[in-house]
């Protein structure tokens, strides 16, 4: 007969007992701390991928902001010369072949100068006195071969007076034309001593 507690302190003295209990003191550690080192991993990378996230937007809306500067400074180079848009602000009857060449030689300048401005896909400028639109796209890309629907839409937006009165003047801000969100800055100018209407310039860019 075998004595009480004998047959307990057997399984607790045996071989196959003492090497579960030791790797189960071994394993249950290294799984804990394989654990621990995944989730702080993961945190690691997660904090990585927000920060490098963080630092390319800060990148994008500097080079955006530089780019917006630019052309900022070439409408109002554009506005301060002698150039054809002067002559959108007068009626076009006054002087019909002055104002044909002004807008000619505005348009081409459009053109030529938009090639230098790689996120911008169109220049305008609209004489309000004529309701007249000078429109430029640039001449290379969507934008060229695609514009009739966003000429036609600029044409209403500039027409509608409810709408103009909406629009922001001096700063860029977003709106939607022909189904798709473009970054519009409008500026405007009064020809000096001449009672007519404002002359709009309005600038469209799309970023690819």
């Amino acid at each position: 007969m075998i004595p009480p507690g004998s047959a307990k302190r057997t399984i607790f003295n045996s071989i196959r007992f003492k090497l579960i209990t030791g790797l189960f003191v071994i394993i249950f550690p290294m799984i804990i701390f394989l654990i621990y080192n995944n989730l702080y991993s993961i945190k690691v990378v997660r904090n990585q991928v927000a920060q490098s996230n963080s630092n390319l937007v800060n990148l994008y809306m500097n080079l955006s902001d530089a780019i917006l500067d630019d052309i900022d400074r070439y409408l109002y180079k554009v506005i301060s010369e002698d150039s054809g848009l002067q002559s959108l602000a007068r009626p076009d009857e006054t002087h019909p072949d002055l104002y044909n060449i002004g807008t000619y030689l505005l348009f081409r300048q459009f053109i030529e100068d938009s090639v230098y401005y790689k996120s911008l896909d169109y220049f305008f400028a609209y004489s309000a006195v004529n309701d007249d639109l000078v429109f430029a796209p640039k001449p290379t890309g969507h934008a060229y071969t695609w514009n009739q629907p966003i000429r036609e839409e600029i044409v209403h937006l500039l027409q509608n007076k409810d709408t103009q009165a909406s629009l922001l003047r001096d700063k860029w801000f977003v709106t939607k034309i022909a189904g798709t969100d473009y970054l519009i800055c409008l500026l405007r100018q009064v020809e000096a001593n001449s009672g007519h209407s404002e002359l709009s310039i309005i600038c469209f860019i799309i970023y690819n």
